[in-house]
Parts: C-alpha cells; structure tokens; sequence
C-alpha cells in the first residue's frame, strides 16, 4: 500500500494545537487521546486519500463541505478498524 505525505497548511495546523492544548488541561484522565486520535485520522488520509477531499488554497469549504468530508473520513476510519466477527 503506498502512504502519501498528508500536507496542511498553517491556518490548518493551528485548530489542532489550540485543542491540543485544552485538551491536555482539561481531560487529565486520557491527556493523549486527541493528538493520537488526530495522528490516526493522518495516518488515514496518508493510506486512503481518496477518503479525504482536496481544496486549493485560498478556498475554504463550507462547513456542511468539512462536515461531510470528516463523515467520510470516520466512516473508512471505521471500516478499517473494525475486527471481524465470529
């Protein structure tokens, strides 16, 4: 499988260090858990690109556009991480 270097730009990278942040004052029980759920969901777009949806700089989605393209990327997340039953 080839793994393609995921790329973001500034504007990009900030949201997560700012909730990164909140995150690690104010959920003492699971202090990693967004970095590594956010290093998961790279990881994912960099197996499966085409779960995810390119924009070109200076566009900037709609939120029903982000919000439709974070369900398509849970929803290969879940596929791919779902166990076999029985």
């Amino acid at each position: 499988m080839k793994h393609r270097r995921v790329v973001t730009t500034p504007e990009a990278d900030a949201d997560p260090q700012r909730i990164d942040e909140w995150w690690i004052q104010h959920r003492g029980a699971a202090p990693n858990l967004f970095v590594e759920e956010l290093a998961d969901a790279i990881a994912l777009l960099g197996m499966e690109a085409g779960v995810g949806v390119r924009f070109s700089r200076g566009t900037t989605p709609s939120f029903g556009d982000r919000a439709a393209s974070a369900r398509r990327v849970l929803a290969a997340s879940e596929s791919l991480t779902k166990k076999p039953g029985p």
